[in-house]
């Protein structure tokens, strides 16, 4: 056994991945050691309040969470003085879909460096108590629905390196206390709803080691703080979209020649724009969409990329010395004051953009030539009679401007198609093979650039030498700019055999999820900027769960074995089995032509370039949205036809089988409320699906507080959505439960009227029987969207049309009132029951609604709640929800109300409306109860909520 000073050096000082450094760890001390009990007792409470509805964690069972083989996520060192115990040292639980809360008992875990539970969808508080485990380096809780402040004990957490607390639903001032850690580099609090001013306790002063301040889209105040400018390692400073800060940029923040970034658009600052010479490693400067006034400095770092200073109230020239900028990207001065002309060093820049103030800028047809990449839509030239057409198409057209450029590496050309779960790889001789890579999905946190095709090679560099690959081993397979600007890049790791062995994929994987890859100088000082870790697994495999070789190879070996039994099962059963596999196969390898056997009338199925042309190249200003399956975008077909395309993204399985499951159920699915399959494209390795274009987009998009949707409008959506799936359960053929219900899959046409969408998770009504009887449901796993999910579906995995009907209610409870199902840590469904119990309903109905029908709302509210009864016999079939909704607008919607673009103003009669002032009892109109005391005694909620009140009261 080695000298235990001697391992602590090896530990401390080697440049080992995390994963090898640990396992020789163990092989050299733990053989003696047991799991602290302490340790055992706080990983099981954690287990019993974080939410475990996959299962992850059904192996956490015993006394010995250090193994071997040890628990899932977790591995452990020993401590030779402590009793001999084996300590957990790393806690990786990421992307699991966890729904539960963290357990304040993690804090016991006093021997933990790394916490990482980013990418599920965790609710409740952070646990003050841990800022208890000193030991702690990486706190990575970001991607998830944690509510409540930032604890101010993370601010003893002195050993922390990087505290990732961003996209969550904090609230709150941040801490002071956060100063006081020293050692850490990275403070990512983004994407929040954090409140009060940035601490001036966060500063230099304390030999402090910031690298990265990342605090936008919050609702910080100011005044900003001089004290980030005295951080001496500071690269980026981003405070974007913190509209209620206000006051000066600090002078200190642009006289530090560390900063590489400053991104302060949407502060509402004020005052001038400071000199920027000091700034010597500036690379890219947004002070975009402020109140800036008096002139654009005239000295700034050589060294900037991208300059963005448009909205802002700016005046005079664009300064001649932008001209000397060699190296930009980026200049965008647009809708300023400025006057003049554009400087003429400006035009002999090849590949660079500048957007310039649309009316005050006279710019002339000579000036543009093919060497200059020029945006200056708006401007006089547009409209000059003697501008060429082909300058106009250049230089005058719309478009986003982080994509020009911006193009996936996957260097396939002339390499033949690969079996999966195999792809295609391009070697540095030229030849090609076949080899199972690792889908790697990172996003750029800040970029210090607009363009990346310009920095392509250093991003390249940086990843396969921090990995140790060559460079013949990474590709890039798909670049996506996102609001913020942030990028997300989609990499293939290829192994040099045909697939990674285990201990290879866990070095790989230890090294990018505890940010070895960026701990170094080269990526610190690099444009590359921050990450975060989306997805990493094998291509068509699900994510690692990080256990041991041993446990890996059982469990492939199991599922190998698994897969096998059921698909002779089902062979065996269902002979419809092969036809599907053929039609499959068949859409795979023709892309252009129809899959025999599939009934596609009226349905297209077309190339990639087809698509490709539609959508401009898949351009950013065409994207419409973005969900688990991929992009959708909008397209134009050749006959003028507008479409939306769902564009799956790559390796996805789900993808692939919500692929089929919609081209089979849309292309035999006629119902007027249904939005229609235009067609499909399976061609050079896409899947897309062709819809009709919508272009109202989505109902949760029209119950925001900025929106005015009336109450005529609202019954008419309810309506509409009803019938549609009263089609699905009951005339289709063969039936079929959506399984996905919600505002979001709602979409609107030009007159409001429903279109119900994506179909990717649907499941066909189960067939009768040969005794004749037709089973209520079907057992199938658990998928929806949390906030709509049937609670009896949710706890059996039992699917039925009332799982619908549940999903539906939540929808009609979204139209009463405006609210998410799901926020801020609160369920809408109980607190719409707790507000009716407590006398406040009234105060919960949505004010963007206008006036409406009191008898209206109340019998809305009625069928709502009986829709989303935890008992499922006692919520109504579709039928009886539609009948009833016919009845409701018949009773309150006058044929003349008015439409959703007169801001619902009054209608009907005046005793019908609801008069703000003036309060009412509810006694509900309907057949179902003749009584108080029925309606009371026919009401059980179980563990949601409370039994509803019969008392309404006004807002």
């Amino acid at each position: 056994m080695l000298d235990e000073g001697l391992l602590q050096l090896l530990l401390r000082e080697t440049a080992l991945p995390v994963f090898t450094r640990v396992h020789y760890y163990l092989l050299q001390v733990a053989p003696s050691a047991v799991s602290d009990p302490i340790e055992t007792a706080a990983l099981l409470a954690f287990k019993e309040s974080i939410g475990d509805t996959k299962g992850v964690l059904s192996k956490w069972q015993g006394s010995d969470p250090c193994g071997p083989p040890s628990w899932t996520g977790i591995s452990c060192a020993s401590n030779a003085t402590a009793s001999n115990f084996s300590h957990v040292t790393e806690l990786y639980l990421l992307w699991y879909g966890f729904t539960g809360t963290i357990s304040p008992q993690l804090g016991d875990l006093t021997y933990l460096r790394i916490l990482n539970l980013m990418g599920n969808r965790i609710k409740g508080k952070i646990p003050p108590e841990l800022g208890t485990i000193k030991s702690i380096q990486l706190l990575l809780l970001n991607g998830n629905q944690l509510t409540g402040p930032i604890p101010p004990e993370l601010g003893n957490l002195a050993s922390m390196i990087r505290l990732q607390l961003d996209e969550n639903l904090l609230s709150g001032n941040i801490p002071q206390s956060l100063g006081n850690l020293t050692n850490l580099r990275h403070m990512h609090l983004n994407n929040n709803s954090l409140t009060g001013t940035i601490p001036k306790e966060i500063n230099g002063n304390n030999g402090s080691k910031l690298v990265h301040v990342l605090v936008d889209n919050n609702n910080l105040t100011g005044p900003l703080p001089a004290s980030l400018g005295s951080l001496p390692e500071i690269v980026i400073i981003q405070v974007d979209n913190n509209p209620s800060i206000g006051g000066h940029l600090p002078v200190e923040w642009v006289q530090n020649p560390s900063l590489m970034k400053l991104s302060a658009r949407n502060c509402s600052l004020t005052g001038t724009i400071p000199n920027l010479a000091d700034a010597t490693n500036l690379t890219y400067l947004d002070l975009s969409k402020n109140q800036f006034a008096e002139t654009f400095p005239s000295n700034f770092s050589s060294r900037l990329i991208t300059i963005d200073v448009s909205e802002n109230n700016l005046v005079g020239p664009i300064p001649d010395t932008i001209g000397d900028l060699q190296e930009f990207q980026a200049l965008r001065f647009a809708y300023n004051r400025f006057n003049g002309t554009i400087p003429d060093t400006l035009g002999t820049v090849f590949s660079s953009v500048l957007e310039s103030q649309h009316t005050l800028v006279p710019l002339k047809a000579g000036e543009v030539n093919d060497n200059f990449t020029l945006r200056i839509s708006g401007n006089p030239i547009c409209d000059a009679t003697n501008i060429a057409d082909k300058y106009r198409l250049k230089y005058c057209f719309e478009q986003g401007n982080h994509t020009v450029g911006d193009h996936a590496s996957g260097g396939l050309a002339g390499c033949a198609k690969c079996d999966p779960p195999q792809v295609s790889v391009l070697e540095s001789s030229g030849k090609c093979r076949c080899a199972q890579p690792i889908r790697m999905d990172l996003r750029l946190k800040s970029p210090s650039f607009t363009f990346f095709d310009r920095f392509r090679h250093e991003f390249f560099s940086l990843v396969y030498t921090m990995l140790n690959l060559s460079d013949s081993q990474v590709s890039i397979r798909e670049l996506d700019w996102q609001a913020g600007p942030r990028l997300h890049i989609l990499l293939f790791l290829f192994p040099l055999s045909t697939t990674f062995d285990d201990e290879e994929y866990e070095r790989i994987f230890d090294t990018v999820a505890s940010w070895e890859m960026s701990a170094v100088t080269e990526w610190k000082l690099s444009v590359i900027g921050p990450y975060d870790l989306l997805e990493f697994h094998k291509v068509q495999e699900g994510p690692s769960n990080r256990t041991s070789k041993v446990a890996i190879a059982g469990i492939v070996v199991f599922i190998l074995v698994a897969v096998a039994v059921a698909t002779c099962a089902f062979m065996c059963l269902n002979r419809k089995y092969r036809t599907k596999l053929l039609r499959k196969t068949f859409v795979e390898r023709s892309p252009a032509m129809m899959p025999p056997g599939l009934k596609l009338a009226g349905v297209k199925a077309f190339t990639f370039e087809e698509i490709k042309q539609a959508t401009n190249n898949f351009h950013v200003d065409c994207v419409l949205g973005r969900g688990g399956y991929g992009h959708v975008y909008r397209g134009i077909l050749p006959d003028g036809m507008a479409v939306a395309v769902k564009r799956a993204s790559g390796g996805s399985l789900q993808g692939s089988e919500q692929f089929y499951t919609e081209i089979e159920l849309l292309s035999r699915l006629h119902h007027r409320n249904l939005v229609s399959l235009i067609g499909f494209c399976n061609d050079q390795g896409e899947q897309m699906l062709i819809y009709e274009f919508l272009p109202r987009g989505n109902l949760r998009d029209h119950l925001k507080p900025t929106v005015i949707l009336d109450y005529a409008t609202r019954i008419r959506i309810a309506l509409g959505t009803a019938k549609a799936i009263l089609y699905l359960h009951t005339e289709a053929n063969p039936p079929i439960f959506h399984r996905d219900i919600k505002t979001n899959n709602i979409l609107l046409d030009q007159n409001l009227n429903v279109k119900i969408s994506d179909f990717g998770i649907s499941k066909l009504a189960p067939a009768p029987e040969m005794s004749g009887t037709t089973p209520d449901g079907i057992s199938t796993n658990v998928r929806g969207t949390p906030g709509y999910l049937d609670p009896e579906y949710f706890m059996t995995k039992k699917l039925t049309d009332k799982s619908d009907v549940f999903s539906f209610g939540v929808v009609l409870l979204e139209l009463i009132t405006g609210m998410l199902p799901i926020a801020h840590g609160k369920n809408m469904v109980r607190e719409v029951r707790d507000a009716l119990n407590d006398g406040k309903f009234w105060d919960l109905v949505d004010p963007c609604m206008g006036s409406y029908s009191i008898k209206g709302i109340e019998e809305l509210l009625v069928l709502g709640l009986k829709c989303v009864d935890t008992d499922p016999v006692k919520r109504p079939q579709m039928i009886e929800v539609t009948r009833d909704l016919d009845m409701i607008m018949r009773d309150t919607v006058p044929p003349e109300s008015p439409t959703y673009w007169n801001n619902g103003d009054s209608f009907g009669r005046a005793s019908e409306r609801w008069p703000l002032n003036r309060s009412r009892s509810f006694i509900p109109n309907n057949s179902y109860w003749t009584s108080e005391e029925e309606f009371i005694a026919s009401r059980s909620y179980g563990p949601l909520g409370p039994p509803v009140s019969i008392e309404l009261q006004p807002r």
